[in-house]
């Protein structure tokens, strides 16, 4: 749904500026393979321009930071919600009455009203790993599509950075949604800590 909502948004627009131009250069199908080369750059996907005076190849580096927020913010949301779980089944922040033990394994600031509790936190991170791979096979398409044309993505550089845009997008999301946890002091760090205040 994020990639969907990323790319149908820039899409959108592309097809409306195509539209509205008196002399368009290409069809509907040029159209669209903008603005495929446009989410992809998104990622920083490298673009490569074909048609040049010289006749070789030169990249097109130039990346909108306003066009990168869109699909990491859509993957952060995404993962976020995923990681609170159904609405159905989220602790309302405040409960009236006396407020719970903090449940063992999970660390500060993890009770904040998640919809996963401590033995389902591996499922939220499951659920990041299942919305980063259909992120990915979404983007595999469009990187295939976008291949070809005047201005068509390196599909090498497409697998080394849209993955890590992903992943890291997504797995911020899962950490907010699960009330940003910190992890558990080691044990060993815990007993010298004692030591030194007694």
């Amino acid at each position: 749904m994020a990639a969907g909502l990323g790319l149908g948004g820039i899409a959108v627009l592309v097809m409306l500026l195509w539209i509205t131009s008196p002399h368009p250069d290409d069809g509907p199908g040029g159209a669209l393979r903008i603005a495929a080369d446009l989410w992809l750059v998104a990622h920083g996907a490298p673009l490569v321009r074909t048609e040049t005076l010289s006749g070789s190849p030169a990249p097109v580096g130039l990346v909108p930071l306003l066009l990168c927020a869109v699909p990491v913010w859509l993957l952060h949301r995404t993962a976020s919600g995923a990681a609170r779980g159904p609405a159905s089944a989220r602790v309302p922040d405040r409960v009236p009455g006396p407020v719970p033990d903090r449940a063992p394994g999970r660390g500060a600031g993890a009770g904040s009203g998640a919809g996963f509790g401590a033995g389902d936190t591996g499922a939220a991170w499951r659920a990041t790993c299942w919305i980063v791979t259909g992120y990915l096979l979404v983007a595999a398409a469009v990187t295939f599509y976008a291949a070809s044309g005047p201005i068509r993505v390196d599909p090498l550089g497409a697998a080394l950075r849209l993955p890590a845009v992903a992943a890291a997008a997504a797995t911020a999301g899962t950490w907010t949604g699960l009330g940003r946890p910190l992890p558990d002091a080691p044990p060993r760090l815990l007993r010298r800590m004692r030591r030194r205040t007694e």
